[in-house]
């Protein structure tokens, strides 16, 4: 003859069936799908499986779910759980066997995770935004005919070739800005890496700055070549 079956319905996921009279609810959402979580294999030391019976009529599934539709509490229980929970309903799911038609809802915490595996790798366009960029820029000496200066001559060179306008500099890079310029006439050998800093910010845009090196490279040309390297800087303008 065979044995009783009771309907059971595990919230929130919805996943119900039959199962027989007696078996655990951890053994029951092993049977059914619907995996509660176990560290401790069913041996009630981890309280990871904790869960809670639902009681009250629910005409959807044509049951009604009530307390008595499981064992009663358990030494497992009253060790890993609080008296409060359990007053909830709150049981161990390895440790509770069911005795009749029950409701059982999983928490987030004791529901086992699927582990999710890209097989296939997907691809997506991606619009790059660096916090920092350069801009290479020649500046050509001034003289007795074309005197502009020469952060005047920069600002022109930028908004021609990069349409960078009304832009600012600090004024201690300023005050350095034309020994820079003037030392990449020198004479043989002419050694690199000559920097400075040009602070530059967007009129209107207070609340951020952006930073700019610019970087002087010795040539006997009589023209300056520059690499300026924009970097964006959090600081507040002063």
């Amino acid at each position: 003859m065979k044995g009783k079956k009771y309907m059971v319905i595990f919230q929130p996921s919805g996943i119900r069936g039959k199962v027989d009279d007696g078996v655990t609810i951890m053994e029951a959402s092993r049977e059914l799908g619907a995996d509660i979580e176990s560290l401790c294999g069913g041996k009630a030391t981890c309280g990871k499986c904790r869960i809670k019976i639902e009681e009250g009529e629910f005409r959807k599934y044509g049951i009604t779910s009530k307390i008595e539709s499981v064992s009663p509490i358990s030494e497992g229980d009253r060790k890993l759980l609080s008296k409060q929970q359990l007053r909830d309903n709150y049981r161990l799911a390895c440790q509770t066997r069911i005795r009749g038609d029950v409701v059982i809802f999983v928490p987030e915490e004791s529901r086992k995770g699927q582990q999710v595996i890209r097989k296939d790798a997907g691809a997506r366009d991606i619009r790059l935004k660096p916090a920092v960029k350069k801009y290479h820029v020649t500046l050509t000496p001034a003289t007795l005919h074309d005197n502009i200066g020469d952060f005047e001559r920069l600002q022109t060179e930028l908004a021609e070739r990069f349409k960078l306008r009304e832009l600012t500099i600090d004024y201690p890079v300023l005050l350095r800005l034309q020994n820079l310029v003037r030392e990449t006439t020198g004479r043989l050998p002419y050694p690199s890496g000559k920097t400075g800093r040009l602070s530059i910010s967007s009129p209107g845009r207070r609340e951020r700055a952006t930073v700019w090196r610019l970087t002087l490279v010795r040539r006997r040309l009589p023209a300056i070549s520059a690499t300026l390297a924009a970097v964006r800087s959090w600081l507040p303008m002063p």
